[in-house]
Order: structure tokens, then sequence, then C-alpha cells
């Protein structure tokens, strides 16, 4: 009926349940973390940008792919712009929480930096010129798929053929990720050295390098699948917004809570009381932890 073969339809199946299964990470990462939640995100200011980046971060993967799996019409069939329209919507949901877990890195590098404006000015930079790049790449996408064919089917799209050049979309990724790692790990390994009793360096550190290996293979595999297999674009297209949505969630949640242990109260009361620059400086500079110890 549809005109694709066993395999194929084989292949959306799974693409389907490839949706399902990040849902289910989502939801139950939300829950195995939600007392940790409301101890450390719902209980603080809710005027507070970090309140609303977190939360942002934490439902819009969820609900979009949610909202994704809901059968416009009964049998599951749509037309084949609305395959487009699905192909573009998963595209800037990608983007998108990208984009807010990478702006919750780049906080980190901020504070390792004591606030430079320099680095300010340079995360700002290189992050304007990857969404662009993304986007143009998004735009390039969505216009020439339209002379290709695409299938609808109860079980998904099929898109038979995908220009090479858009698996450029994951470059600036590919690019930007390591750049952020690099810049964390540059500053945080001296400082572990020299000041090994500062919990929040390792944790930012560890975090950072956690995020960046999980996601770095994520878009490596997007990029690679985009440019030779597309058939298998259903199946990688959710954990795109997964991933950086539950990593994103558990470095804030992470950040928080280590302002909350002990340790870190001794290292605000050092900073207060004229403890070492170490201790200080990097507790004090971070947005969640400073925006903590004056709430």
């Amino acid at each position: 009926m549809s005109g694709l073969s066993l395999a194929e339809m084989y292949i959306l199946d799974i693409g389907k349940r490839s949706r399902i299964s990040a849902i289910t990470l989502l939801g139950y990462d939300y829950f195995i973390s939600l007392s940790d939640e409301v101890d450390v995100v719902w209980s603080q200011n809710k005027r507070r940008p970090m309140f609303w980046m977190h939360t942002f971060n934490r439902l819009f993967a969820l609900l979009y792919l949610i909202f994704d799996s809901i059968p416009l019409t009964p049998s599951g069939i749509v037309s084949s712009k609305s395959c487009i329209i699905y192909l573009m919507c998963d595209d800037i949901v990608t983007l998108v929480t990208t984009i807010t877990v990478q702006a919750i890195l780049q906080l980190r590098v901020y504070a390792l930096y004591h606030r430079s404006r320099r680095m300010l000015w340079f995360l700002l930079t290189m992050s304007a010129i990857e969404v662009s790049v993304m986007v143009i790449l998004i735009g390039v996408t969505i216009s020439r798929i339209e002379r290709l064919p695409v299938i609808s089917t109860p079980t998904g799209c099929e898109y038979t053929g995908i220009f090479a050049l858009s698996a450029l979309f994951w470059l600036p990724g590919l690019v930007y990720e390591p750049i952020l790692l690099l810049l964390v790990v540059h500053k945080a390994w001296p400082l572990s050295k020299s000041a090994p009793r500062v919990p929040m360096i390792i944790r930012m550190a560890r975090d950072s390098l956690l995020y960046f290996t999980l996601v770095f293979v994520e878009l490596l595999v997007s990029t690679v699948i985009w440019a030779h297999f597309p058939k298998y674009i259903n199946i990688i297209m959710p954990w795109s917004a997964a991933l950086p949505s539950v990593l994103g969630s558990r470095m804030l949640l992470n950040t928080r809570e280590a302002a909350y242990k002990k340790e870190s109260t001794l290292e605000f009361s050092s900073f207060s009381f004229g403890g070492t620059a170490h201790s200080s400086s990097t507790s004090s500079d971070f947005p969640e932890s400073r925006s903590q110890s004056t709430s």
C-alpha cells in the first residue's frame, strides 16, 4: 500500500518504539529526581532565570515527544507536507534543546573564568555563530526535501532521500561542544590540584565530561545517519532531544545540590570571612551558587 519493503516498515516501527523509549527515559528521570528538584529548584525564587531555564529544559522535550506521538489522523497517514513539517519541528526542537543545555554549560565556563567579560563575549559570539549556521541548514534541508519523495505510513514518515549537505546541521555542535569541554578542563584541572577540597570544581568538571561524552557520541551518530543512512532518522531524532534534556537537568540539579552540602556551606563561609582564593572564586562566581547564598 505504501510502496515500502518489509525492512523499511520494520525500521519505521523501530523509530516509533525509539520515541516511546525516549519519552520513558525522560519520565523516569523526572520521577527519580522529583524530590531533589522540589528541594533545590521549586522551593527557590520562581522569578530567577535559572528556575525557568531548568523548567523549560526539563519539560520542553518531554511534552514535544508526547505531542509528536499523537497521530493526526485515525489511520496515522498524513500528507507529505505534514511529514516535512514533522522533520522541521524535530530539527527545531533539537536546536532549542541543544542551545538550552549549552547555555547551562556556558554558565559553568563563565563562572570558572571568574565572570570574565572577554570570556562572556567569546561564548556569546560562538553561540551566535552556532545557532546561525544550524538555522540556515534547517532552512536548506526543508527547502530541498520538498523535491524528494516522502512517504507517510501508519508508523511514521519515510524520507527516501536526504541531501548529504543536511548532515552538516550537526557539525556546529560537534565543533563547539569540544571547545566548551576544553575550557572547563583547562580551568578546573589546575584548580582541582591546588584546591582538592572544592567539590564544586570537581562536580562541574565531572558533569561536563559526562555530558560531553554522551552528547558528542549522539551528535556524531546523527551526523553519520543523516549523511549516509537517512532511513534511520526516525530512530535517532527522539534521542537528540531527550539526551540533552536529561543531562542538562542533571547538571543544574547537581550544581544546586552542591550548594546545599556542608562542604559548599563551608566554602561560602570561608569566602565571607576571607578564605582561600580558590574556594571563594569558583563558588561565588557561579550564578546558581551565588543566588543560593543570598536567598
